[in-house]
């Protein structure tokens, strides 16, 4: 799960007469905070307050571990699971240590919190309940905290207390994310702590960088790879890239623009700099060892960070006419509407690809004459970026899902194919992978897909095995299917993309500050094919001005 939690830290100032009314409010106001900070998940640990930040005077702090209703006054407040509280909340008031409320004093006590409530209570005909028109003036002297907000909680009577509660979190509605935003983290929280592991155990391989390899990273674009390299600094909330050097047809320009989708859906991304090789493992970024985010890695090498690669963005050079596209979210949603019934699929093992290496030769080569298989090569003839390519004996996606058994057959390196063979519902025959992605981990021989030998060499008799168990295959099948539609959503895949940016933002070395030639991500999502940033500048084509409209 992503690793820090949101840091909440507030103080509450003139705080004299106030009733159980108005800390009813105050309690309701944090809770309705808490929704803007990112949930706490390690063990024992709160959901938005930090306890080294916070202090209750009036007895002991209480960790909540079951939904717990406190009544203040005529106020019903529903405290959730792990909420760190007071359990006299109605008798009780916070303060954050070792602050008073001195602007000075709370920025020299203050550190890397995400919002900062500066609670006042003022009496007076000017007395209103929301935020105050203007930031806080300890906005400026409050170092490391991204946003201080000032909020007046006047005396009330109990007639007024709903109608002031709903102006308070009225007030309150500009900080919180976005419905879009916060159905999102839900859907990160969701997800089976296993989905983070490969990030986890990747990453702690690089805890404590010697200073010789961080400073061989940092420069490693441009450096030790000469192509298909992404460097990228994230600042103040801004993604910027430092260097790009074009990858092979168009996956550079897929993964910028996974990158921002990411940082629109997860607008406060921390402080975070990180390299990503953009290449299918064929130039050996993978021997580096280095936090290098790779796409692919031989299981004999554990070196770098495994990120999901172009083809969950897009790959328009893959698409097969008539087929309309192969952007992730599409194939997602076509996939996960597909109806057709295991036993309505053809009955054939199906495979069709390019012919690359000798391996791929032997097997088809071994299945000719085999029964009930259909399995041969196709020729890519030309590709371009919309997808309009030409490949002759390509089969369409959905085509392929036609089929009751498929077969995979790795590629040089890696192939990205096996996602979409699973997610067709078919019975997947393959061997066991020794090139693997962020998410191969997950996937178990025998019980996703239908192991066969290194070489294929028993292919045909495990083939005709599984034709005589109908039941094994379908239950296989469908165990792949799930497995797909629950781990490589588009919504999964940036979860996972959050996630490792928050853990490179806590063990990866901090940016060094905004390189000169450094460009925002929306400027390079508009870049052509060929254009660059390099150490010396950013390199592109010229294009001239029509005379007509200079």
């Amino acid at each position: 799960p992503p690793p820090d939690p949101g840091r909440l830290a507030w103080e509450l100032a003139g705080h004299d007469g106030l009733s159980h009314d108005q800390l009813g409010i105050l309690a309701a106001l944090l809770l309705a905070a808490r929704q803007f900070l990112r949930p706490a998940r390690s063990a024992g640990g709160p959901v938005g307050l930090d306890p080294c930040l916070v202090r209750w005077p009036h007895g002991p702090c209480a960790v909540l571990r079951q939904p717990e209703e406190l009544t203040c006054g005529e106020h019903r407040v529903i405290v959730p699971e792990n909420l760190w509280m007071p359990t006299t909340l109605c008798r009780s008031y916070c303060e954050v240590l070792p602050c008073s409320s001195s602007c000075q004093e709370v920025g020299e006590g203050v550190a890397d919190v995400d919002l900062f409530l500066l609670v006042t209570s003022h009496a007076g005909e000017t007395c209103k309940a929301g935020l105050q028109a203007s930031a806080s003036p300890c906005a400026s002297d409050t170092a490391g905290v991204a946003r201080v907000v000032s909020l007046n909680i006047c005396p009330l009577a109990v007639r007024d207390s709903e109608e002031t509660l709903a102006a308070v979190l009225e007030a309150l509605a500009p900080l919180l994310p976005t419905e879009a935003i916060a159905g999102h983290q839900s859907i990160c929280d969701a997800m089976p702590p296993e989905f983070y592991a490969q990030l986890h155990e990747d990453f702690a391989r690089y805890h404590n960088l010697e200073p010789d390899a961080a400073q061989l990273y940092h420069g490693v674009c441009g450096g030790l790879l000469r192509q298909a390299c992404l460097a990228v600094d994230i600042i103040d909330h801004q993604v910027f890239l430092r260097t790009l050097l074009p990858a092979y047809q168009s996956r550079h320009r897929a993964t910028v623009h996974a990158l921002f989708r990411v940082s629109q859906r997860f607008p406060r991304l921390p402080n975070a700099s990180f390299v990503l090789d953009l290449s299918d493992g064929d130039v050996g970024a993978w021997q580096l060892d280095l936090p290098l985010f790779l796409i692919t890695r031989p299981d004999t090498h554990p070196h770098g960070i495994l990120y999901p690669d172009f083809t969950f963005f897009n790959w328009p050079e893959s698409v097969c006419t008539p087929e309309r596209s192969h952007a992730h979210p599409f194939l997602m949603a076509g996939f996960r509407s597909m109806g057709q019934a295991w036993e309505e699929k053809e009955d054939v093992l199906f495979w069709r690809g390019a012919k690359i290496g000798g391996f791929r030769k032997q097997v088809v080569e071994s299945m000719a004459g085999v029964p009930y298989t259909d399995v041969g090569f196709m020729t890519w003839e030309s590709i371009s970026t919309a997808g309009v390519n030409s490949a002759p004996g390509c089969l369409p996606l959905w085509e392929h899902c036609g089929k009751r058994y498929l077969g995979f057959l790795q590629g040089t390196t890696y192939s990205s194919r096996l996602k979409y063979q699973l997610l067709c519902g078919s019975t997947v025959l393959a061997t066991r992978q020794s090139w693997g992605e962020w998410w191969t981990r997950h996937v178990v021989p025998g019980v996703h897909f239908v192991e066969v030998q290194p070489n294929w060499e028993d292919a045909a008799e495990v083939y005709q095995e599984l034709r005589q168990d109908e039941e094994r295959g379908k239950r296989i099948a469908a165990a792949g299917r799930a497995l797909a539609l629950e781990l490589l959503s588009a919504e999964a895949v940036d979860c996972y993309w959050h996630a490792l940016i928050q853990e490179a933002a806590r063990v990866l070395p901090a940016p060094r500050g905004l390189s000169p030639h450094a460009r925002p991500i929306e400027d390079a999502v508009l870049f052509h094919d060929g254009d660059a940033i390099a150490g010396d500048g950013v390199h592109t084509a010229i294009i001239d001005v029509d005379p007509a409209i200079r």
